[in-house]
């Protein structure tokens, strides 16, 4: 538990120093410290905490609401949360198709990934979709394999938690900026 809140002060400072001027950091940098602590919360227990998703929730309302408030600008802020309900209507349904199987954590945690990646553009938050989703069948895969049975489970947070900070990587380097 100790490297994954080492892991998330090191994302938390990375993130503030790839994107210094934005209002918006400081959300994006609470989520780079708490990911960590998710992904291996999940990893363990198979549980993702809803109390997280919902202090990360409030941070980022109020961090996409101030830097809509200084630019006078409120299109990110509109995109995030319209992104945000996409994902995480996406992830109930998921919940409700399979249940036992997908759990109301990931569904939170969907919504959250949703308004993060929303808030850099429409491109940015189904990619991180594909990438967490991908990422998740791939992982699914080698777990089959090595098990040799169908039975195993895993958690989806580490993977859609990864999708995500893959994509924001790619939006922060330029390659994934193009607005939808």
């Amino acid at each position: 538990m100790c490297a994954a809140l080492l892991g998330g002060a090191a994302g938390a400072a990375g993130t503030a120093a790839v994107w210094p001027h934005q209002p918006d950091v400081l959300a994006f940098a609470l989520f780079a410290a708490v990911s960590p602590c998710l992904a291996v919360i999940d990893a363990v227990l198979h549980r993702l905490p809803f109390v997280v998703a919902g202090v990360l929730a409030v941070a980022v309302a109020i961090a996409f609401g101030w830097d809509a408030l200084l630019s006078g600008e409120s299109d990110a802020l509109m995109r995030a949360v319209w992104a945000g309900a996409a994902a995480g209507a996406f992830g109930l349904l998921l919940w409700l198709v399979f249940p036992g199987k997908f759990g109301f954590g990931d569904v939170a945690l969907l919504s959250v990934i949703g308004v993060f990646a929303g808030s850099l553009s429409w491109a940015a938050i189904w990619a991180a979709l594909f990438v967490g989703f991908t990422l998740a069948a791939l992982g699914a895969g080698v777990a089959r394999w090595r098990a040799g049975r169908t039975g195993a489970h895993l958690p989806l947070g580490p993977f859609l938690l990864a999708g995500w900070w893959t994509v924001f990587a790619l939006y922060a380097a330029g390659w994934v900026n193009q607005p939808l």
